[in-house]
């Protein structure tokens, strides 16, 4: 009797075609999105970034990848701030908060709105931010963090730093991440954990 007989045996991630990998990677119209909409922030084109950060973030959640669509929904709630399109950075930052919550990762969670909190003091709702971060903190069960000094990798960490993120296909440079207490990095572009 050979192995496909056996209870266990035929089935997994080993079948036909080698191992696979456990990371949900993103497919490349949706890296081209992701490249566009960071572009679309480096040239200030604020609401072309929040469309764009809006929609990958549905897709993300779509796709069961709560902290990934938490991410972008951060970075489009940030990009409607800066647009002064006050009601949509705030549907923004709920959905985003709601798939922060089903990530259930509190250090992430605090990192990716501490850094929107940071960037709500430069536009013209610094008004509305401690009632924000108030918000936040009740929802998440954690205070916002907001990013001090950039804290770079150590050398173990950038032995165990891949070339680039599994889930979006982006070039990772240590000099470029910032690394938290915990020892923690994310991706910059997709918000993935790297480190």
């Amino acid at each position: 009797m050979g192995f496909r007989g056996r209870a266990g045996f035929g089935q997994g991630p080993m079948v036909r075609g080698g191992r696979r990998s456990a990371v949900e990677r993103l497919s490349p119209q949706t890296r081209e999105a992701l490249a566009a909409a960071h572009g679309a922030v480096t040239e200030g084109r604020w609401a072309d970034a929040a469309e764009a950060f809006d929609k990958l973030g549905g897709v993300a959640q779509q796709r069961q990848l709560p902290r990934i669509a938490a991410f972008l929904y951060a970075r489009a709630a940030t990009a409607h701030g800066r647009a002064g399109a006050q009601p949509a950075m705030l549907a923004s930052a709920e959905k985003g908060l709601q798939n922060a919550v089903a990530a259930r990762d509190n250090g992430f969670s605090a990192r990716v709105f501490g850094s929107f909190l940071a960037a709500l003091k430069e536009t013209d709702f610094a008004d509305g931010e401690p009632a924000i971060r108030e918000a936040m903190r009740n929802a998440l069960g954690v205070a916002p963090r907001e990013p001090g000094p950039r804290r770079a990798p150590s050398r173990d960490q950038l032995r165990n730093l891949p070339a680039s993120c599994e889930v979006c296909g982006s070039p990772l440079n240590g000099d470029e991440l910032q690394v938290s207490d915990e020892g923690r990095a994310d991706c910059p572009t997709c918000g993935s954990a790297v480190l």
